[in-house]
């Protein structure tokens, strides 16, 4: 009986919502897209933030660094690394991981004409053992293995494709040969902002305490856990402290989960995106339910007619109960379908630096937990307005006016909410405007730059490297399209630095006092003007900066005004580099921001490439045609100048804008959205709203416009109803913004969370959306026949 029971339950639900097909679709479609954004904003979060990486018990897997610098995170020298391994019990195994570039040639890849560069990682042994993931082919390293590579599955499908012998070849690295001896599995998670293509073994050194330039994983031993290693850590701290004061005095590791420090960076903006569609699901989800108790009035006669009829309360409750149902079915089925579809467009939005992609899908957590939460907003927005037409229909076949405050009451949350996230994006959107117009120092149009690395005996002396460095200038100055060239060491947002200590003659520092940092730069003569960056006092670089002239050195603005404020610092002296050769300042340049908008300025010193012995540059040059159309001809004089020679990162300028701009780039972009999406439907609640209000009191209208009143005072009077609604939620609205937009300073670049030209902007829009909605309703209103009113039916 029950079956049967539920089976009639369905069939007159399909029925009811069959005679209803506009409101039925409108109320589906709109669920949908409101858990459709949950879901996909939801799989986004769990990802970044949550998802495991694809090796074994990846909660064993800690990271191990020194204490936080103005230069970032201290990494672990091989002395103290063999410590930690040594302590026992503490880890399980550990490795160390370091930056590589392995230069390849034709010699190096059977059939590959020309000279390929490949980003990658030296490593102790355990590498593969610490980071436990299925090797495509072979093995990891073995204890003291050399002259050994492992390559990525990428790089074994793309040059060598996928050749089932490929364990055991030997190929040429950095002029050395290696052995293949294993192939990452697909997905293997590098935790790199670059796509790693091979991995080289090397052996912990002893002799350098205080060289702390690698990165350390390591996986807990059994039994242990983090509170326990750090105490453990901290134990060993002091001891190696006074074994070694003068390297270990001011250092002392700490341990945190493997992907802390890139989920603590992006867990502002996804906190931000879930506050965010949770407003969108809720004014969904009211949007719903006021479309759909605005139905339950013109219901209630039918279940008033039931009743009298003899159909019990539990029958016309299962009655209800199974069509908001099966609404909230159809509308988590088509949600879930659609949040799948645009993670995919999600996925382009997401920064290539969360090294994310291995785990970005919808998993079956995922999709239960968006399930479930699509079927309570579901059935939240049609049961309680099902029920609402029940309780209307037992005071009688026709329904009170005073049951519209529900209506009113969820129309007004609407607005409030649509308001707190208009704000919201009016933040981060002016916050991204105002990160984009940020002065860089330098011109990123038509600039295009690459990496050359010279490989080979060819360029053992610095005359030799510099002499190549010329006529590659000299030939890309010539090549159509290109308008100037120039090399330098660290192009701005290339992702490279090199920075240390530097010394003034004339302010010597005092004992005990720390001498100043400088990033510190080779760039060629004509790279300031290349770039755009203003030469402010001073000359530039000549050719006649050799190795045999006066040692000379540019700074930028920002160290001489802190180094010699109020003086000129044309003429000074400067210590750096070698820490032996003083050069002479001879140019002030504008100061620039070296890694993107977001960055601070900071200390510059340039060298001239004919004195800075640098054999990897980056070639930049200014072009009159699109920057990307000139990367073959370089390529050609980079092969007739030397084949051996190859060039790599080569990107825009404005394709590297981009990449910087990314992570902020993407709350921005889905709150907005949002933001438009929560207006219109905001809009749309209170059109319905007013609609519905005017149509119950028509009767009414009818009567003041027999009684003389003009149309303008009907219109006002609608006017006046919504936008009471309007402004109790923009109250309301502008209420909780003041106290939750404090959240979201992180993420705003140069600004207050309380901009008062974002909150009067979004009032003002709030107002003008309001006006808009209701002014169709008012319109009817006024133009309302008081002859047809009297006459309907009350």
């Amino acid at each position: 009986m029950l079956l049967f029971g539920l089976r009639d339950d369905l069939r007159e639900a399909f029925h009811r919502i069959r005679r209803n097909p506009r409101t039925s679709l409108v109320a589906v479609g709109t669920l949908a897209l409101g858990i459709g954004a949950a879901t996909a904003i939801l799989t986004v979060a769990h990802t970044c933030l949550m998802a495991p990486p694809p090796f074994r018990e990846p909660d064993r897997i800690v990271r191990v660094h020194g204490p936080r610098t103005s230069w970032g995170w201290q990494g672990v020298s091989g002395a103290d690394f063999l410590d930690y391994l040594e302590e026992p019990g503490l880890f399980q195994s550990g490795t160390l991981v370091g930056y590589a570039e392995f230069s390849w040639t034709g010699q190096s890849l059977p059939g590959f004409d020309g000279a390929e560069v490949l980003r990658g990682y030296v490593v102790t042994a355990d590498y593969f053992r610490v980071m436990d993931h299925p090797m495509a082919a072979g093995r990891g390293f073995l204890s003291g293995e050399e002259h050994a590579v492992v390559i990525s599955h990428a790089l074994w499908q793309r040059r060598f494709a996928g050749r089932g012998d490929i364990i055991g070849q030997a190929v040429t690295i950095n002029g050395t040969s290696h052995v293949v001896v294993g192939v990452a599995g697909r997905g293997f998670l590098t935790y790199g902002s670059y796509e790693v293509m091979a991995w080289v073994p090397i052996s912990p050194d002893r002799e350098w305490r205080s060289s702390r330039q690698y990165s350390c994983f390591a996986r807990l031993a059994p039994g242990i856990g983090l509170e326990q290693v750090q105490q453990r850590l901290d134990v060993l701290n002091r001891h190696l402290a006074e074994a070694y004061p003068a390297t270990n005095a001011k250092y002392a590791a700490k341990v945190e989960p493997f992907l802390h420090e890139v989920r603590q960076e992006v867990r502002p903006a996804m906190l931000a995106l879930l506050a965010g569609v949770l407003c969108l699901l809720l004014i969904v989800v009211a949007n719903v339910a006021s479309l759909l108790l605005a139905r339950a009035a013109g219901q209630a006669r039918e279940m008033a007619i039931r009743t009298a009829l003899g159909a019990s309360r539990l029958r016309l409750y299962r009655m209800v109960i199974a069509e908001s149902c099966l609404l909230a079915l159809v509308a988590s089925v088509g949600g879930v379908a659609l949040g799948a579809w645009l993670i995919t467009g999600l996925r382009e939005l997401i920064p290539a630096t969360l090294a994310v992609g291995w785990a970005f899908a919808l998993d079956a957590r995922v999709f239960a937990a968006a399930f479930l939460l699509s079927a309570l907003a579901g059935l939240t927005a049609g049961v309680a307005p099902a029920f609402e037409s029940f309780r209307m229909a037992a005071g009688g076949i026709r329904p009170t006016i005073s049951r519209s405050r529900l209506l009113r009451g969820i129309t007004t949350v609407e607005i409030a909410l649509a308001v707190v996230l208009a704000i919201g994006a009016g933040l981060l959107g002016k916050s991204f405007l105002q990160l984009l117009d940020r002065p860089l120092g330098y011109r990123t149009d038509s600039l295009l730059g690459m990496r050359v690395r010279l490989v080979g005996d060819r360029y053992k002396s610095i005359d030799q490297r510099a002499a190549y460095w010329s006529e590659l200038m000299e030939r890309a100055s010539t090549l159509p399209g290109i308008a100037k060239s120039a090399m330098v060491s660290d192009l701005p947002m290339g992702w490279q630095y090199s920075g240390g200590s530097f010394e003034a003659a004339d302010k010597p520092v005092a004992p005990g006092e720390t001498r100043p940092r400088a990033h510190q730069i080779v760039a060629s003569p004509g790279y300031f003007a290349t770039l755009g960056i203003p030469l402010l006092a001073g000359r530039g670089f000549n050719e006649g900066d050799g190795p045999k002239s006066e040692p000379v050195v540019i700074v930028n603005d920002f160290l001489a005004q802190k180094i010699w404020p109020g003086e000129n610092a044309i003429g000074k002296r400067i210590k750096a580099w070698d820490g032996k050769t003083w050069r002479r300042v001879v140019g002030v340049v504008y100061r620039v921001r070296h890694g993107g908008p977001a960055d601070q300025y900071e200390n510059q010193l340039y060298v001239p490439y004919r004195q800075g012995n640098s054999n990897v540059m980056f070639l930049v040059v200014r072009t009159h045609v699109p920057p990307e159309s000139v990367v073959p001809a370089i390529r050609t004089t980079l092969k007739f100048m030397d084949p051996n020679v190859p060039a790599f990162e080569i990107r825009s300028m404005k394709a590297a804008f981009e990449r910087e701009t990314a992570l902020p780039r993407l709350p921005m972009a889905l709150t907005v959205g949002f933001a438009g999406l929560a207006a219109l439907l905001a809009a749309l609640g209170l059109f319905g709203v007013i609609a519905y209000w005017v149509s119950r009191r028509t009767k009414e209208l009818g009567i003041r416009a027999a009684i003389g009143a003009r149309p303008a005072e009907l219109r006002a009077l609608v006017l006046r109803q919504g936008l009471r609604m309007a402004a109790i939620g923009l109250t309301a609205g502008v209420a909780v913004s003041l106290t939750v937009m404090r959240y979201l300073h992180s993420l705003l670049y140069g600004m207050s969370e309380r901009d008062p030209w974002i909150y009067a902007g979004a009032i003002a829009l709030a107002l003008g959306t309001a006006i808009f909605a209701c002014w169709l309703p008012a319109s009817r209103a006024a133009r309302v026949d008081p002859a047809r009113a009297l006459r309907e039916e009350g």
